[in-house]
């Protein structure tokens, strides 16, 4: 069976689906890039499922058998490659031993992946992981992408000897492509005399080597004083706080208790939180499309907004918002949390924000543009792969 042939090719699809919206957000843009150009019929298996604190699957010879099965087995996106797990043959959550690679009869696509370094990594890992390189980047049966968040450029500086361009592709994050359908009537009843500031912010991302003089818990401080500022500074503002996953809830309660009582009770709203379920993720996407101005400290409350063309302002607590902004060309529209002034260089961005917002538009239009085209020079490869490959299995 191959792509050209009316039937759909089975596809087993290796990532994570549940528990942080944005991989949803993502999943959703590359169905919808992929069926464009391939006939597919795709099956989920949530990569959780095999990490070792759950251990509900092995990646054993029944898995292999699963994975032969099928017509092409995607991984990722995500950030999979994460160099930070001393029990993975790999270094990464991707635990296959070069046994087990050598048993995989069928396609594998390494979907717009990313890799990022925690601190100090210990060169066991660097190690696994170059082995782990090594056997798939020269297999014509893997093909292999890493995503614009400044991945290739850290693998470069890791594994440069290794790091072939025209085998490892970087393309953008399937999320700019995400968009969500519009549920007008979950647009609250004074949006247009209200200016709906959006706020994503988690402590999980807080990265201390990244942000230098500030820990965590003056980071929620001082990002309480900004909210504080913002809604005091314009009585027509309000805030909408976005969670992606459940550790950004944690991370809103604690600045909530530091918000001015008056403030958290007329002036703010936090937005639903749906770890699963195609409509309710919709929905609570569909409330930054009220934002004229959305800060995000997550990758995909970045990358989807832009996507949609809401002016964003990335908030950047480790290096992968600041790297995707540069690539982007847009290093601009974004500020690092790496001292207590950030405060001031939000607030002047936000203001400024604010008044050019139909410039920033016009400029993520021609962002997206730009991404869509190397998104489809991305899926006319995958389908002249798929076509050679799965032919040939």
């Amino acid at each position: 069976m191959h792509a050209e042939n009316s039937s759909k090719i089975k596809i087993l699809h290796l990532a994570s689906f549940s528990g942080n919206t944005g991989d949803f957000a993502n999943h959703q843009g590359f169905y919808k890039k992929f069926t464009e150009n391939i006939p597919a019929e795709f099956t989920q298996l949530e990569m959780r499922k095999f990490y070792k604190n759950r251990a509900e699957l092995k990646f054993d010879d029944d898995f292999i058998k699963l994975i032969n099965n099928y017509d092409l087995l995607v991984l990722g996106g995500g950030a999979f490659f994460d160099l930070k797990w001393d029990y993975s043959n790999t270094g990464t959550t991707i635990d296959f031993s070069e046994d087990f690679i050598k048993k995989i009869k069928t396609p594998v696509l390494v979907n717009a992946m990313g890799y990022h370094e925690f601190g100090d990594v210990d060169q066991q890992n660097i190690n696994k992981f170059r082995n782990f390189l090594n056997l798939i980047i020269n297999n014509k049966k893997w093909f292999i992408s890493v995503r614009n968040d400044g991945t290739l450029e850290r693998m470069c500086n890791r594994y440069g000897e290794l790091i072939d361009e025209n085998r490892v592709l970087k393309v953008p994050d399937s999320g700019f492509f995400f968009s969500p359908k519009e549920y007008s009537q979950f647009y609250l009843d004074d949006k247009n005399e209200t200016t709906w500031i959006g706020l994503n912010v988690t402590n999980e991302l807080f990265n201390k080597s990244f942000n230098k003089d500030l820990d965590v818990d003056k980071f929620n401080g001082l990002i309480s004083q900004f909210i504080n500022k913002v809604l005091k500074d314009d009585g027509s503002r309000k805030v909408i706080l976005f969670p992606h996953a459940h550790q950004d809830v944690s991370t809103i309660g604690i600045i909530m208790n530091e918000i001015e009582d008056k403030y958290r009770r007329e002036k703010i709203v936090v937005a639903p939180l749906f770890t699963e379920g195609k409509q309710p993720i919709e929905q609570a996407y569909d409330f930054y499309r009220i934002c004229s101005c959305v800060i995000g400290m997550r990758f995909h409350a970045n990358v989807c907004c832009v996507g949609m063309n809401i002016p964003t302002i990335g908030l950047a607590g480790h290096e992968q918002i600041s790297s995707l902004y540069d690539e982007l060309g847009l290093s601009k529209r974004c500020v690092k949390i790496n001292s207590s002034q950030f405060v001031d260089e939000l607030l002047s961005k936000l203001d400024s924000s604010l008044e050019m917002a139909d410039v920033i538009k016009k400029e993520y239009s021609q962002v997206n543009i730009a991404l869509n085209k190397r998104a489809e020079l991305y899926h006319k490869r995958i389908k002249d792969w798929v076509n050679l490959e799965v032919k040939s299995k």
